[in-house]
């Protein structure tokens, strides 16, 4: 039976052994960035964001859960993104009803990102606009250093 090795454990068992992991390997510090946004009276409309939580520079992405009320009318949805990709991190989903969706999950959707830059989380409204009063809150769980 063949034995295969995962890039950590090829690391520290290398000649000569670097024996140390990144920290975002093992060791880093799991954090969670909690967000939490009210509509305001009026309304979001379609096609607009809202800057949700930001992110330090060299946090690596673990994933995230959003929970809602009825944010929107039938059809409305949000994506999740970078401000630059709006669905980077969840995919337009259906807003209609109150859920939960667990986003940057999978490797397409970003898991493991590890992040170059300062990030800051966003929803981007399509379909329907928002409603005054609804609520959309959850959090992103990092590694990072400290």
């Amino acid at each position: 039976m063949a034995v295969f090795k995962s890039d950590q454990i090829t690391k520290l068992a290398a000649v000569p052994s670097s024996g140390t992991l990144d920290v975002d390997e093992g060791g880093g510090r799991v954090r969670a960035f909690g967000f939490k946004f009210t509509v305001p009276v009026g309304g979001v409309a379609i096609a607009d964001t809202v800057q949700l939580c930001k992110i330090p520079a060299g946090a690596r992405i673990l994933g995230g859960v959003e929970i809602h009320d009825a944010l929107a009318a039938a059809g409305g949805t949000i994506a999740l993104g970078d401000g630059t990709t709006a669905a980077k991190y969840m995919a337009a989903t259906v807003v209609a009803a109150a859920g939960r969706t667990d986003f940057a999950n999978t490797r397409a959707l970003n898991c493991r990102e590890k992040l170059a830059a300062e990030l800051t989380l966003t929803a981007t409204v399509a379909v329907a606009a928002l409603l005054a009063g609804a609520v959309l809150e959850g959090h992103v769980l990092v590694q990072l250093a400290d």
